[in-house]
């Protein structure tokens, strides 16, 4: 099930990369991406920090990070992205995701899915 894009935000000082998901059964929410410069091994690519949603003007902008995603390569061979949000609001503490390109669409644009939970015996 698709719940948000990440798309690359440019504007005069830089640019960065920008989620805005709609996650079940809570208001949408807006997450900056940001490069992990850890050199671990199996660390994640990017570190998701959630955004405050109604900032206020000349207060420095706070951000608590809630979430990864590791670059992978499918079978076909093309790359996707794979992690988690977490929070305690979700059953287990976080929802899985998984981010594709978005083929009809602009150099940056990528659609968030939602990974299902397996049931147990792992039928869903």
């Amino acid at each position: 099930m698709r719940i948000g894009v990440i798309k690359r935000i440019e504007f005069e000082g830089g640019r960065f990369l920008q989620a805005n998901l709609h996650l079940p059964f809570l208001y949408p929410a807006v997450f900056r991406l940001g490069k992990n410069r850890s050199d671990a091994p199996n660390s994640p690519d990017y570190l998701l920090y959630l955004l405050p949603p109604h900032p206020k003007k000349g207060e420095k902008e706070v951000s608590h990070q809630c979430g990864a995603l590791w670059i992978k390569t499918g079978e076909k061979g093309e790359n996707y992205m794979s992690g988690y949000v977490q929070s305690p609001l979700f059953i287990g503490g976080r929802l899985q995701l998984a981010v594709f390109k978005n083929k009809s669409d602009g150099d940056w644009l990528y659609d968030v899915c939602l990974i299902e939970p397996k049931k147990e015996g792992g039928k869903q």
